[in-house]
């Protein structure tokens, strides 16, 4: 048995399971709630993840890898996954288009907002209908923390990142790259101007599908 595993820096994928779920009606809790949370406690664990699938499966071959596009196979992560395992890229379908689109910060307030009001389903519809719209703004990443938080939080991480990287990645010097001292998303620290057109437009979706059903 084989099991491949793609690692991101934590601060990265708690924001980016957080947006996942939130977007799918499954969180509708703020973020820095989510953050102290056990879930967030469990997903970010990457010591525990790795040494239960150990003892689970002594005879298994953990093959950790850092999640970045830049380092996969034709920078894709559907043919680096094939690639260590042995097939090839070439039977792959090699999409150019975003499908996971990854809600702002503006979004993900309306969204809460709306959650008391509808049903996960309902919130799922809201978001998928006003994506389709291809609103300014609608989109974003790297928007939950400010510079500072994110260096707080990933410190959080030190002690367990470099037991993982002696452990599997003894040739990296950090497991991780180091958070920018600044955001590069400016919707980090300052709110885009494009909220009041996206709540405008959203709110149109809610109130539509609550005609709908009324």
């Amino acid at each position: 048995m084989k099991i491949v595993v793609y690692l991101r820096r934590q601060d990265q994928y708690a924001e980016a399971f957080y947006k996942q779920r939130l977007k799918n009606g499954r969180i509708t809790i703020p973020f820095d709630a989510f953050l102290e949370s056990r879930v967030c406690q469990r997903i970010t664990n990457y010591q525990k993840l790795l040494n239960g699938w150990s003892e689970t499966y002594p005879q298994a071959q953990i093959t950790p890898r850092i999640y970045d596009r830049a380092s996969f196979v034709n920078q894709d992560i559907v043919a680096d996954f094939a690639a260590i395992l042995g097939l090839s890229a070439m039977d792959l379908d090699n999409s150019q288009v975003e499908h996971n689109v990854s809600p702002s910060r503006d979004v993900i307030d309306i969204l809460l907002a709306l959650a008391p009001h509808f049903e996960a389903a309902e919130l799922r519809k809201i978001f998928r209908t006003a994506k389709a719209l291809d609103l300014n703004g609608f989109s974003g990443q790297g928007d939950l923390f400010t510079p500072k938080e994110r260096q707080t939080f990933c410190a959080r991480f030190a002690t367990d990142d470099a037991a993982l990287r002696q452990r599997f990645f003894p040739n990296r010097e950090t497991l991780f790259p180091a958070p920018r001292q600044t955001s590069p998303d400016q919707q980090a620290t300052d709110r885009s101007d494009t909220g009041p057109a996206l709540l405008k437009a959203m709110l149109q979706i809610a109130f539509d599908l609550k005609r709908t059903q009324d």
